[in-house]
């Protein structure tokens, strides 16, 4: 392997684990050194779990090296929006009043995730109750383009876009069910990632990632009316 593990797609994540070129404890060795080196100054992830992503990914390997059945996303690293319940965990979604809110249950799509085999390694940073198109709140401050730290991430999934673009890992979640005011569109069209978007007009226009913000209205949870997207 030429490249370190936290460049690499999802798919070359689960290709190489499937066949054994790596362990997914070594991905998340990888991808949590990334987080540590870049992330204190672009704020993209909040809440770090890497301890407990490295004790998942340790039950990962045994689950694979003892030949049980493993999923589609097995071993491979997440990011959670704050504004999304992580079982045992805030939900605070920007706001200082909610810090303290903890959630009962995973969100469907945690549980969706997690039972595909994927690992919370982080939560993402968005505005107070992810209702603007910049990425700061009161609680966890600002977050930074990781292109251009004087530049906007976009909003509200600016931390995940930031943590894309940052090589924070190949999947992170962001807005689930809808794109209200270009949520996705944004991010995606302000901050592209490599493998994914042209890097230019990064910040001209977000026209470049609506086709895969369409892709992935449609895989989310809750009813789609035609053209919604």
């Amino acid at each position: 392997m030429t490249r370190p593990l936290w460049q690499l797609s999802a798919c070359e994540m689960r290709e190489g684990l499937r066949a054994r070129r790596f362990l997914a404890t070594e991905i998340i060795e990888s991808v949590a050194g990334r987080i540590s080196t870049r992330n204190g100054h672009i704020n993209a992830i909040v809440d770090d779990y890497t301890d407990q992503a490295l004790r998942e990914a340790e039950a990962a390997d045994a689950a694979s090296a003892n030949g049980r059945a493993i999923g589609p996303l097995h071993g491979i690293p997440v990011t959670i929006k704050t504004n999304i319940d992580v079982s045992g965990t805030p939900t605070p979604n920007g706001l200082p009043i909610f810090k303290d809110l903890i959630a009962p249950d995973d969100a469907p799509v945690v549980r969706n995730l997690r039972q595909a085999g994927a690992i919370v390694i982080g939560r993402t940073n968005t505005p107070e109750l992810s209702m603007r198109a910049t990425t700061d709140n009161p609680l966890h401050g600002k977050t930074c383009n990781p292109w251009d730290e004087a530049a906007s991430p976009g909003g509200s999934s600016g931390g995940a876009s930031a943590a894309a673009a940052a090589g924070f890992g190949p999947i992170h979640q962001a807005m689930i069910s809808a794109d209200r005011s270009g949520f996705r569109r944004l991010p995606g069209g302000w901050l592209p990632s490599n493998q994914h978007l042209d890097k230019f007009p990064r910040r001209l226009t977000p026209q470049p990632c609506r086709a895969r913000a369409d892709e992935s209205i449609d895989v989310s949870p809750g009813c789609h009316m035609p053209g919604s997207a």
